[in-house]
């Protein structure tokens, strides 16, 4: 099966030489065959981090709609903050049911970046909350840096080759609420349409329900066009390759398109946590060096750019940014105002 051996033990990495090569070897090939692979084993996304990080988001969505409404910032490209209404996704009939809260790194006004996104933003009405998403933002950042290592490895790299690339970035945490389908939901609406992210990977934590052994949501399509559910066991982080390093891997690594939903049974939500990995956005996305004989030869040819051009690329052929891209193949464009106004 395509998807047989794809979620692996962190302790390989930990434990040994060899034990660690096999494991760079086993990841390559999950990812050269589905553009995933989940760990187990996390030593800082713990259960008890993220159900206390969710027992607190769950009292934002729960707040009344002119209250969340407050808490969105459009203007920002939906960067940070509530987004509840998002457009309906290209290529789609109807918007995604969900909704969900974005929280980043914090900044300074002295910061470059800060001119993007500005600060996080406070909930008044749920003490604590903002704290608690500073803790998961890090705790994601330290638990997926090891998986980078093992992609890095699997390149012929130096492990820190992809965490130094991001250092510093601008990684992004991604709580949803996906909402009950019910009897009047149009046919054909998903809890996410299909897409591939545009970041060098994302991590996500699935939300279990109770008396479930797995998540079963997530779909993946296969090479061969066919979409297929990937059922992610209880304490394991699915890792997923983007959009950026399928670029710098000139399309060798793909950035598998995947979707979520729609639910087996109608009138129940799902939770979920994701983290999209960026590095700062004047880094140039380097074109790897790869070797032939296992990774075979290009598949395109992409020119290197700074990772902020192809962010906003993507947001703005998605109609998720309006206005130009603020920024060059080669950095911020100076003639682009700061997108913050707020």
């Amino acid at each position: 099966m395509v998807l047989d051996n794809i979620v692996f033990p962190l302790a390989d990495a930990l434990d040994g030489t060899r034990s660690r090569k096999r494991l760079v070897a086993n990841v390559r090939d999950a990812i050269l065959r589905t553009g995933f692979f989940g760990v187990q084993g996390l030593m800082h996304l713990t259960p008890e981090r993220v159900a206390e990080t969710r027992e607190l988001s769950d009292k934002v969505f729960a707040l009344p709609e002119e209250e969340k409404l407050a808490l969105e910032f459009r203007d920002r490209g939906g960067q940070r903050g509530m987004n509840v209404t998002f457009g309906v996704r290209k290529g789609a009939q109807h918007r995604d049911l969900k909704e969900f809260w974005h929280h980043g790194p914090n900044r300074t006004p002295d910061d470059p970046m800060y001119q993007d996104c500005g600060d996080n933003i406070s909930v008044p009405q749920v003490p604590g909350f903002i704290a608690a998403m500073d803790d998961l933002h890090a705790g994601f950042v330290e638990e997926m840096d090891l998986p980078l290592e093992l992609i890095s490895e699997g390149f012929g790299y130096h492990p820190r080759f992809l965490p130094d690339l991001m250092k510093g970035g601008d990684d992004l945490v991604r709580d949803l609420n996906y909402l009950p389908f019910q009897d009047d939901t149009p046919e054909g609406t998903m809890w996410t349409g299909a897409h591939t992210d545009s970041c060098i990977v994302t991590g996500l934590i699935p939300g279990i329900l109770e008396g479930e052994a797995e998540d079963d949501s997530l779909e993946l399509q296969l090479r061969n066009g066919i979409w297929q559910y990937v059922p992610i066991p209880r304490d394991t982080m699915m890792i997923n390759i983007g959009d950026f390093l399928s670029r710098m891997t000139c399309g060798r690594y793909s950035s598998t398109r995947h979707r979520v939903g729609p639910p087996r049974k109608k009138g129940i939500g799902r939770r979920s946590t994701v983290c999209f990995r960026h590095p700062r956005r004047e880094v140039m996305l380097p074109r790897l060096n790869l070797n032939k004989a296992i990774f075979g030869p290009p598949i395109g040819d992409w020119e290197e750019v700074c990772a902020g051009y192809a962010l906003f690329d993507v947001l703005c052929a998605n109609n998720a940014h309006k206005g130009p891209n603020p920024y060059l193949k080669t950095g911020r464009d100076p003639s682009v105002p700061p997108l913050m106004t707020r």
